[in-house]
């Protein structure tokens, strides 16, 4: 179950993004993807999410066309 926060102040922010911080590297580029934070990198994605479990060849983020398949599709997210 996703629980929804509501943002109030900029201490509620920096509190949720806290965490995120621990497994960033300045200067580099990621994606959020179903709840995870994922270096911005080709190649094979596979983790289980808050939504459904993914195993991809590469980042929607990186190919329109995965995009169109994956994270655009409606039909993919209803799939456990």
């Amino acid at each position: 179950m996703v629980e929804n926060t509501l943002l109030a102040t900029a201490d509620d922010w920096l509190d949720s993004v806290q965490p995120i911080l621990r497994v960033i590297t300045i200067g580099e580029r990621y994606v959020f993807f179903d709840g995870h934070v994922l270096p911005a990198k080709p190649g094979p994605v596979k983790f289980k999410g808050l939504l459904r479990s993914h195993d991809l060849p590469d980042l929607p983020h990186l190919s329109e066309a995965l995009m169109e398949q994956t994270i655009a599709n409606p039909e993919y997210w209803d799939q456990s």
